[in-house]
């Protein structure tokens, strides 16, 4: 499909992701994306693999949008949704439409009975343009922060924490109880959670099985070292056979612990 004079633009060959990948390199050099990453995240995906729709000036991608699909819990049922990321154009091509041009034909693919939602995380400078394209923003999501963590004392939990270094049938247990409370979220299937969390080649995660009288809770927790030199402790995930505020509090009071352990 030709957009103007020497533009080309196409869903993208997987024999192609390395001159995605030089893309994402020119435009954002400490992102931490590889090779192994984009193998990760795009082809090794358990609900399947990416969609990249790219413009073309002859030999090099100069925009690009990506579709990475999930499969979904929608009251009760399992459905494929996609989550758009990576929307990006290089600077010399701005201002040309790409992001419009690619925009449409992901969203002829995506807007489909076939696909019941879709969802995106776009950043300040993206989300007027999702929204522009059709995009609907529902809410924004909370983010809760707890500074001065070394000023606290250790927490005493009232349960016991475990690593967990596989996902298996017993997780998958847990989460079936949790979704049920839920109406909408990513399906956390022991393939996802594996693939997600465990084999993630540029993060590393720590998942916990925390046991309080007899119920247990998946506790996922991640920490980073932010350029400003401060570490922050990260709650990413966390799903129960029975929610309830004694759950609550003896996961806060481990993530607690956690970041203080660590600094």
């Amino acid at each position: 499909m030709t957009h103007e004079p020497g533009i080309k633009l196409g869903k993208m060959a997987k024999h192609h992701a390395d001159d995605l990948l030089n893309l994402i390199y020119r435009l954002y050099p400490a992102s931490g994306w590889s090779r192994e990453s984009m193998q990760w995240q795009y082809f090794d995906n358990p609900a399947g693999e990416a969609c990249c729709w790219v413009a073309w000036d002859g030999q090099r991608i100069v925009a690009n949008y990506t579709a990475v699909p999930h499969r979904l819990r929608l009251k009760g049922k399992l459905a494929t949704g996609w989550r758009a990321q990576n929307v990006l154009t290089d600077p010399d091509y701005q201002g040309r439409g790409l992001y419009a041009a690619l925009s449409r034909l992901a969203c002829e693919f995506l807007m489909t009975p076939d696909f019941p939602l879709n969802f995106t995380f776009p950043n300040e400078n993206s989300h007027p343009m999702f929204i522009k394209c059709g995009w609907i923003n529902p809410n924004r999501i909370p983010l809760w922060i707890l500074e001065g963590v070394q000023k606290r004392p250790f927490q005493k939990i009232s349960g016991v924490a475990t690593p967990i270094h596989y996902f298996g049938e017993g997780e998958e247990e847990i989460w079936h109880a949790y979704v049920r409370t839920i109406d909408f979220a990513i399906d956390r299937s022991a393939a996802y959670l594996n693939w997600r969390y465990l084999a993630n080649p540029t993060a590393k995660y720590f998942p916990l099985r925390l046991t309080v009288k007899g119920k247990t809770l998946i506790l996922i927790l991640k920490y980073y070292d932010r350029e400003n030199g401060e570490r922050w402790v990260h709650i990413c995930d966390w799903f129960t056979d029975e929610p309830n505020r004694l759950m609550a509090e003896a996961a806060v009071g481990f993530a607690l612990n956690f970041a203080l352990s660590l600094g």
